[in-house]
């Protein structure tokens, strides 16, 4: 497999070395297992993640402190992928129209755009300087920003998220497939 790696939207390259080869090949029984596994993740009152706090506080933190405390179907996830970001006048809008709306969000902002290296990994985004004065403190009842990452896949099988905007990506949108997201959708 040489250098090549496996991509995630919103997470660090894999090195395809470190992916089981019968996870790389789609043909394969324990693939069908793991995809026939992960569409009954939305039915089941909880996740387990191969995580900790010291490695990912900020998206545990979002997951205790954001999602739990909200009613069922009622909070959108945005997140835009590794190519995601926006000038700093685009996330103003979003945050505008976020609080206009009312609707409960969780929002993944990442650093502004470099067009020139999409794919860069970029510093986390000064939340501050982007955000419209006093957006954080009049939504924190129903909204919540966390910078740069979440688990996207725990967090669209969340009970409390009820829709996606997202890049739509390929990947992102077979997550949201797996996680129900898409089941009121006719694909033409």
């Amino acid at each position: 497999m040489g250098n090549a790696t496996v991509n995630f939207p919103d997470a660090p390259p894999i090195p395809a070395s470190d992916v089981p080869e019968t996870l790389l090949d789609r043909a394969s029984e324990i693939y069908q297992k793991c995809i026939r596994n992960f569409t009954q993740h939305r039915e089941v009152d909880g996740i387990l993640v191969n995580s900790f706090e010291a490695l990912e506080p900020k998206a545990v933190k979002a997951l205790k402190e954001g999602l739990y405390s909200q009613p069922k179907r009622s909070v959108v996830f945005l997140s835009f992928g590794s190519a995601g970001a926006f000038t700093a006048k685009q996330i103003n809008e979003i945050a505008i129209g976020l609080e206009k709306s009312g609707q409960g969000f969780l929002w993944v902002v990442r650093s502004t755009d470099n067009p020139k290296k999409p794919y860069v990994s970029l510093p986390d985004p000064d939340l501050d300087s982007l955000l419209p004065e006093g957006f954080l403190s009049r939504t924190k009842e129903w909204g919540m920003v966390v910078k740069s990452w979440v688990p996207q896949v725990e967090v669209l099988n969340h009970e409390s998220i009820g829709g996606f905007v997202s890049h739509c990506g390929w990947n992102s949108i077979l997550e949201a497939m797996v996680a129900g997201m898409l089941s009121n959708v006719t694909i033409r």
